[in-house]
């Protein structure tokens, strides 16, 4: 009963940092719903996040611009159906263990966009890399966000998914177009441990580790023919699981997604990760995109 119990436990908290079951029926009610963008009491956040989205979003109307705490009373008396915003603080927190006479819990934090329901629920999320002061981060991983959300409804609805259980193999069925795009690496998420020459070894196709000028470049300039790699941290009670997103930099299509596998230490109450679980891009990782181009 135990080991069920925890079972049940590792599913709902996997469940819940993939944002929870998304069905096609959401997905339709929020093509059709009256969407509000809340922001923060921060004017220089508030440029780029508003930037962004008049620059990228296209999944449904924006109905008006409003200060966070208004958007959610708009939410609760019903005047709107969903509220578009970031959430600069996600948390995910571990169940309480003892010790030495002590109760302790692991607390950690993520960043992601989420659209809201009047149910204060989030009706789907899109987590992003965490990003602090420097606008010029917050910028291209906004619009990264932006771009990845709304293609989860567009694969739902193209391919005529019941939900998004499936929606990682559908992003990876692009991976062979990486074959004919230059991949960029961000260069600080190169593990220490591997050198450029022989990230340029391993993957199979054509690939750059670049500073983070020509990243940024090539995802707000929309180039044609670059593919980019994003690292995301999804927060666990006890630790993050690390999704690596390829996106057409073009288009802002996911070509495919490296995600470790996860077993669960029953005895201690641990997620347990294979070696690819990186917040960088190493080995592991590198054979995983070449996988996707098979």
């Amino acid at each position: 009963m135990k080991k069920l119990f925890l079972l049940a436990a590792m599913v709902f908290s996997l469940l819940s940092a993939k944002a929870q079951i998304l069905k096609r029926s959401t997905v339709d009610e929020i093509k059709q719903g009256r969407v509000i963008v809340a922001l923060k009491d921060d004017e220089r956040l508030n440029e780029v996040w508003r930037a962004a989205i008049e620059k990228r979003w296209n999944y449904t109307e924006i109905i008006d611009y409003v200060p966070e705490d208004d958007a959610f009373d708009k939410l609760k008396a019903d005047e709107v159906d969903y509220v578009l915003y970031l959430d600069t603080k996600v948390v995910a927190r571990s169940r309480d263990y003892n010790r030495g006479g002590f109760t302790y819990s692991y607390r950690n934090e993520g960043m992601a966009i989420a659209l809201r329901t009047g149910k204060r629920a989030n009706a789907a999320i899109q987590y992003i890399p965490p990003f602090g002061d420097d606008n010029e981060y917050t910028e291209a991983f906004i619009n990264f966000g932006l771009d990845a959300f709304q293609y989860q409804f567009e694969i739902i609805t193209s391919k005529e998914l019941k939900s998004n259980t499936n929606l990682y193999a559908k992003f990876n069925e692009n991976g062979n177009e990486l074959k004919e795009k230059t991949l960029l690496v961000l260069a600080e998420w190169i593990h220490k441990k591997i050198s450029i020459e022989e990230v340029k070894e391993i993957y199979e196709g054509k690939i750059e580790a670049v500073p983070f000028a020509d990243w940024k470049e090539a995802i707000m300039e929309k180039q044609e023919g670059k593919a980019y790699v994003v690292v995301v941290p999804i927060p666990l009670g006890r630790s993050y699981v690390y999704y690596h997103y390829l996106m057409d930099a073009a288009t802002g299509r996911i070509l495919g997604m490296g995600q470790p596998k996860v077993s669960f230490g029953v005895n201690i109450g641990a997620y347990n990760y294979s070696k690819n679980n990186s917040g960088f891009v190493n080995e592991k990782n590198l054979e995983i995109y070449n996988e996707l181009m098979d």
